[in-house]
């Protein structure tokens, strides 16, 4: 074997022992670990994803209730830590499903926090639920308001484009409604007609007094219904600004945010548009990839140990490989003269000589027939099998015997450099 060759493979066996360290057990250690307490974690699920700044950074590890409330276990990657001042939200990942949350967190800018720190109610946020803020209305507030959405949604259901033509010829009769009472004002007698119209209509109510009592008596109802209702609207009214808080939080956040999503998605946006290209060969390469990555993940379970069992033949293996070379040099013909003529070295002895099945009683022992047929008298070559007896230096010529002469198996030789 050439230095070249040795030079090779000693290069691939480098590169294998890189490709394990890297993806060995070592390589994917978790990273730091940060507990954080919520009100409430509907949606959330272990697996759940860790963002920061809109990248993901970790994942959801545990979910437990304690002392009352829910303490998230979150485990970060290995290159990102929290310190102290850090935030942990409940953000909503989409407006549709109900297990579509995950956690935001803020890194913070003080001391690095210790592994396992806890995150309190102080540092950690989480989106108002509509259900809460539904909750705040007593039964009977709740019932009206259902009626009134049902109502709604009975009128207007398969109205669309009605409602749509609606509102655009609304438009047009809003304007001219406008117009008629600019009209009206600029008209003086216009509006004293419209005076003595109003007259009309008032003595036509005081004519018939029981008409305008009954009328009066509705109205009364009503404001009665509406005072009636008055603690419970002062109740929810009063519950508002603590669930517009967090909302009014999270928009602040949005807001300090959006500089640097928006500087983000400049950057993203021409990756995405190569991405886009190559997405149906990334996928046949994924598909294609999952049974290597399978052989890959058994490697890097054995591999550690396996690598510990050589390590103690290193120093052994430093001495002897610099002597290897010589000796496959100077065995290297040898080698590929035993190589070709294997074939032909076990057609001779099965022509040579009966092996046949005969065993002693302990099937110790085996008969050999020898088989001596005369020497033949011709001379032949070594390019044929014909019966006769050969011409020095009385070697065949590969395959002879096999019918299949080789006449350029030295181009195949690896010690001789095909010569």
């Amino acid at each position: 074997m050439s230095s070249r060759s040795l030079a090779a493979a000693a290069l691939g066996a480098a590169v294998l022992a890189v490709a394990v360290l890297l993806l060995g057990p070592g390589g994917g250690a978790d990273g730091q670990r940060v507990v954080a307490v919520f009100d409430g974690v509907n949606g959330l699920v272990r697996g759940a994803e860790v963002r920061m700044g809109g990248l993901r950074v970790g994942r959801v590890q545990d979910i437990a209730l304690r002392d009352g409330r829910p303490r998230v276990t979150l485990r970060l990657d290995d290159d990102v830590r929290l310190r102290r001042g850090a935030r942990a939200d409940l953000r909503l990942g989409s407006l549709s499903g109900t297990v579509n949350r995950y956690v935001a967190v803020a890194p913070g800018d003080g001391p690095l926090l210790a592994d396992g720190a806890t995150l309190g109610l102080a540092r950690t946020d989480q989106p108002v639920e509509v259900d809460d803020v539904l909750s705040t209305l007593d039964p009977r507030t709740r019932g009206e308001v259902r009626a009134v959405l049902t109502g709604l949604r009975g009128a207007t259901d398969g109205r669309g484009d009605a409602l749509a033509g609606a509102l655009r010829r609304s438009t047009r009769a809003l304007q001219g409604t406008a117009d008629a009472l600019g009209e009206v004002t600029a008209d003086g007698r216009a509006l004293q007609e419209l005076v003595r119209s109003g007259r009309r209509v008032t003595g036509a109510l005081a004519a018939d007094p029981g008409a305008t009592g009954a009328a009066v008596d509705e109205v009364a109802a009503l404001l009665a219904d509406t005072a009636a209702e008055q603690a419970a609207l002062g109740d929810a009214l009063a519950g508002l600004p603590a669930g517009l808080a967090a909302p009014r939080r999270a928009l602040e956040r949005v807001r300090t945010a959006t500089p640097t999503l928006r500087a983000l998605v400049r950057e993203l946006r021409p990756g995405t548009r190569e991405l886009r290209d190559a997405a149906p060969e990334l996928a046949t390469a994924l598909r294609d990839a999952r049974p290597v990555l399978r052989d890959a993940a058994a490697l890097t379970r054995t591999a550690p140990g396996d690598l510990d069992a050589l390590r103690a033949v290193l120093p052994t293996a430093r001495k002897v490989l610099p002597r290897l070379d010589d000796v496959l040099r100077v065995a290297g013909p040898v080698l590929d003269e035993t190589r070709v003529r294997l074939p032909d070295f076990f057609s001779f002895f099965s022509g040579w000589a009966d092996f046949t099945s005969n065993f002693d009683a302990n099937g110790h022992a085996a008969r050999v027939g020898l088989v001596l047929p005369p020497a033949p008298l011709n001379q032949i070559d070594g390019s044929t099998n014909a019966a006769g007896h050969l011409r020095a230096p009385f070697v065949r010529e590969p395959g002879v015997l096999q019918d299949e002469p080789w006449t350029d198996y030295r181009d195949s030789y690896v010690g001789g450099d095909g010569r």
